[in-house]
């Protein structure tokens, strides 16, 4: 009943970046700048979904990273009609995508070229229809709702793709989010 203040939202926010870093860097798995343009291209996402919550009326509305996955925007949308849903969630990834391709034609340096990749790539495969991210809940938003048999055979070959791709890979960790 009583939603966290800004400077709480802020201090999580700063708190769950600092793990998504600090995980990121004892990887070792990219340089500092990689890890720079990373965190800004997840912020910037986010960001797009964060305002178009609060432009259609989202309560409670929050930025957060999430270590070893990337970062998420929440919010309370009670009484929201489904097309605001879904573009809260195409305002994520598609602003992305638009700044990478303008970076990618204007791109001069080898960081800016990196960064326009990073944003297209990122976004991009965000899109994909599963879920948790953007394209499986915007399918969830347009298509589930009206075919509950479709969700369930989707999220099934979902289920196993993720398992079986993480096998493959050698992840592990993602065989139990399969």
């Amino acid at each position: 009943l009583h939603p966290p203040k800004v400077q709480q939202k802020t201090v999580f926010l700063l708190v769950t970046v600092g793990l998504f870093v600090a995980i990121s860097m004892m990887r070792g798995s990219s340089s500092i700048l990689d890890l720079a343009l990373l965190v800004g291209v997840l912020m910037v996402h986010e960001l797009g979904h964060a305002i178009a919550m609060r432009a259609f009326g989202y309560s409670d509305v929050r930025i957060f990273f999430i270590p070893l996955f990337g970062a998420a925007a929440s919010g309370r949308r009670l009484g929201v009609a489904r097309w605001k849903q879904a573009l809260v969630l195409l305002l994520g990834p598609l602003p992305g995508i638009i700044a990478g391709l303008i970076l990618g034609v204007l791109g001069v340096t080898d960081w800016a070229n990196t960064l326009a990749l990073m944003l297209i790539v990122v976004n991009a495969l965000n899109l994909l229809p599963i879920e948790p991210l953007d394209g499986g809940q915007l399918f969830s938003v347009l298509l589930y709702s009206r075919n509950r048999h479709l969700e369930i055979i989707i999220r099934a070959i979902t289920a196993v793709g993720i398992v079986g791709a993480s096998i493959f890979y050698g992840q592990w960790i993602f065989v139990v989010i399969g």
